[in-house]
């Protein structure tokens, strides 16, 4: 890089002139170079080298480290492709850093392994093994500490290893050997659980563990600097906002609980046991809506629910009579023990009504049909009196709207599909219902009397 490259960095005129190691002309190192040196360490309490660059973990990887500038390293694809980052430049002198794979002091411990356990024992200090087998990010704490003992504290330049020596394999399966937890932790969760209401603790109006526990760890290593630039601090803005709306979502929950008074267990049971089973049921399903509505709103959904349940079972209870002819209770109470029998109406599960009869000009309303419609009636198996209800309802739609089409006459009579159509297409031969639009605006006055049998048909 020439110098009449270095005089048009944006970054000279932001900084003043700086030497080849980051420095200014009025003693104060340039930010990245600061900010590269204090993020050795990571959150886990390892030291780790990030490319310069791309910022890639180079820690345990081939990389490249400028021998004239301060922490400056750059993984293998940045170098090749010749990308820096001033005041590197490109043609400063460089060292290789391969970390080295092959034992050092032990057959199953390769040199960076020993590299890392020194420097954790360095950092953590002894007789915190799970620190530093977290540091190493390959061994078990027991395992780390069995090698130190043998390799450095047994060796006869003890605390020093034997450089003459290479140890043997230690085939002890230290995967089987499972530290125990913490007795307060267990005691936390064995002490709340989901059925002591996930951990609610009343004086403190609190859960031991709150929704998106984990909200706060966003914000535990953030630090808000005057000298962050705009896009740092957008970022650290934007952190902030997602913060604050996991805290609005959390209170959300937890008044919705308390106003609920899903967390009073004896309420929450008496208030199950009030319902029925079909209640309970439904309540089970429709409560992911509970929050769109007050608590009152939402128990009259369940139960008016359920009431329109019953009365839908009370009109298909009813329906076969109606059917038979009957149109008030008395009618009921007469029709029921003496047609029931005979029609068989709830035998069948695809709704037909009637399927045993054999004889429909006997039965009541016969008089009111014609020949063909007696035969009709026969040849489908229902009663006169269905074949009037199907009759008066299709011609009085099609009067309606002037047209009736095949395709929303199974919506408008739910019963069996084949012999509603049957019913539909004798209707249509007969010039009673009209298949489609008619083609001028006005509707067709259908004048025929539903309860003759007087009509062309005969």
């Amino acid at each position: 890089m020439d110098s009449s490259k270095k005089s048009t960095n944006p970054k000279l005129s932001e900084s003043g002139t700086k030497d080849n190691r980051g420095n200014s002309q009025d003693g104060h190192r340039n930010k990245r170079a600061r900010t590269k040196s204090s993020s050795r360490l990571s959150s886990q309490g390892s030291i780790v080298y990030y490319c310069n660059y791309c910022k890639r973990d180079v820690s345990r990887v081939l990389h490249i480290r400028c021998a004239e500038c301060q922490d400056f390293d750059l993984c293998v694809d940045c170098f090749w492709n010749g990308l820096t980052l001033w005041p590197h430049r490109e043609d400063s002198p460089y060292r290789v850093i391969s970390p080295i794979y092959s034992p050092l002091y032990c057959e199953d411990w390769t040199a960076l392994e020993e590299e890392f356990l020194l420097d954790g024992l360095e950092r953590f200090g002894l007789d915190n093994w799970t620190e530093v087998a977290q540091h190493i990010q390959t061994r078990h704490p027991l395992e780390t500490r069995a090698h130190y003992v043998r390799t450095y504290f047994n060796s006869e330049y003890s605390p020093l290893p034997d450089p003459n020596t290479v140890l043997s394999r230690d085939n002890t399966d230290y995967s089987i050997f499972v530290t125990d937890p913490d007795p307060k932790s267990l005691r936390v969760m064995h002490h709340y659980t989901e059925d002591d209401n996930a951990g609610w603790m009343p004086k403190r109006g609190d859960f031991v563990y709150e929704w998106s526990n984990e909200a706060e760890e966003i914000l535990a290593d953030m630090e808000i600097s005057p000298n962050d630039n705009n896009t740092e601090k957008e970022i650290k803005l934007r952190l902030l906002e997602i913060y604050n709306a996991k805290l609005d979502e959390r209170e959300m929950r937890k008044d919705f609980l308390l106003k609920r008074e899903l967390l009073d267990t004896k309420r929450r049971e008496a208030l199950m046991n009030s319902l029925s089973s079909y209640e309970r049921e439904l309540y089970e399903k429709l409560c992911v809506f509970a929050r769109f509505m007050p608590q009152e709103d939402f128990l009259e959904l369940i139960r008016s629910s359920s009431e329109e349940k019953e009365l839908r079972s009370q009109i298909s209870d009813l329906l076969p009579v109606r059917l038979a002819g009957a149109k008030t209770m008395e009618e009921y109470n007469e029709i029921e023990p003496k047609h029931l029998s005979t029609l068989d109406l709830n035998q069948s599960e695809k709704g037909n009504f009637g399927e045993d009869i054999s004889r429909p000009e006997e039965m009541d309303g016969a008089e009111l049909l014609s020949t063909t419609e007696l035969t009709l009636c026969k040849n489908l198996k229902i009663c006169p009196q269905q074949l009037l209800i199907f009759k008066e309802h299709l011609i009085r739609e099609s009067a309606k709207a002037g047209f009736l089409r095949r395709k929303d006459v199974k919506d408008l009579i739910k019963y069996d599909t084949v012999k509603v159509l049957r019913v539909y297409d004798y209707l249509i031969a007969c010039g009673w219902v009209n298949p489609e639009p008619p083609s001028d605006t006005t509707a067709p006055q259908v004048a025929v009397n539903v309860h003759a049998g007087n009509g062309s048909s005969k």
